[in-house]
């Protein structure tokens, strides 16, 4: 994974520190306003899209998809999701979601989207080659709560309904299936979609500890804080030196992943904050010394003393 296994950063301090023990040591620091620094209206600006709500919205959904572990495992349950977002979802979105009128897919639909999200190179190859539209479907984080969100449910499960006979919410018949399951029962389904949603979305698994269990990531000044060394540091990064291979500690990934889930706002946002679009790669997570994972933490601890203390 993109993280730093047992790792948070202590948000008081301005450096990439990071602390082995995540939650005592940290707990007095987190709930002392008068350390905190306030973060300019400037910095929160400078990216489309509210970050710091938006990584709320996240952990609303993570903790919806955790009450359903066979999303995180079961083979079995993400090829047929897989199958309805690829068939059913994708060709609909682009035809009738936009921002002010967005739409809502069935949570296993969501979470399948969601991890595709989390590549934007492949997610964007992927969904011209499934849509043949140019544009990437719209897509945003918003509370799943409120007269809003339950207009949107009601909007969708009519548009859902006007291309396919599949029932739409199977949270029911989800609840009681095991986390992992290899059966297949699509037989070798042709696809379009050249990313491994299957190991993505158990690479994901752990993501739900990291950040949704920890209360501190629903406090708006850590997020804001997190925010500002995502936006004014990790891109400034990545645009001073485009060709390394920069990781982020939790509250930087929590941003991230919430950044990456507007697409369109990403692609824009990080074209014109590092002058390209930039690659999000889940899939190396060997931590042991001496792997790629761990120099490159090591090295990224060291750019940011030298570019940012």
């Amino acid at each position: 994974s993109c993280h730093t296994c047992g790792i948070l950063l202590l948000p008081c301090q301005a450096s990439l520190t990071v602390l082995a023990s995540p939650l005592a040591p940290i707990m007095g620091a987190l709930c002392s306003k008068t350390r905190r620094k306030r973060v300019s209206q400037s910095t929160l600006k400078k990216v489309g899209v509210d970050l710091a709500a938006a990584s709320l919205h996240m952990i609303e959904f993570l903790e919806e998809v955790e009450k359903f572990p066979c999303l995180y495992a079961n083979k079995r349950i993400l090829k047929e999701a897989i199958r309805r977002y690829e068939e059913i979802w994708l060709p609909m979105a682009p035809k009738v979601t936009n921002n002010d009128n967005f739409l809502v897919p069935p949570l296993d639909v969501e979470w399948v989207w969601h991890c595709h999200m989390l590549c934007p190179e492949s997610y964007q190859k992927d969904i011209q080659a499934v849509t043949g539209f140019p544009d990437l479907p719209a897509h945003s984080l918003v509370a799943r709560s409120g007269q809003t969100w339950k207009d949107a449910l009601v909007r969708s499960q009519a548009s859902w309904a006007a291309v396919t006979q599949e029932a739409y919410d199977l949270t029911l018949t989800l609840a009681p299936e095991p986390l992992t399951d290899d059966s297949a029962e699509d037989g070798n389904r042709p696809s379009k979609i050249s990313y491994d949603l299957i190991e993505a979305a158990g690479r994901q698994m752990a993501f739900h500890y990291q950040v949704a269990v920890m209360p501190h990531y629903r406090d708006q000044d850590f997020l804001e804080l997190a925010v500002h060394r995502y936006v004014d540091k990790f891109l400034e990064l990545k645009r001073r030196y485009p060709a390394e291979f920069w990781v982020p500690t939790y509250d930087i990934d929590c941003i991230w992943h919430a950044h990456q889930l507007h697409p369109r706002i990403y692609q824009e946002d990080t074209k014109r904050l590092c002058g390209q679009l930039l690659k999000h790669d889940d899939s190396v997570n060997d931590r042991a010394t001496g792997s790629r994972l761990n120099d490159r933490w090591e090295a990224t601890k060291k750019a940011w003393k030298e570019n940012f203390n």
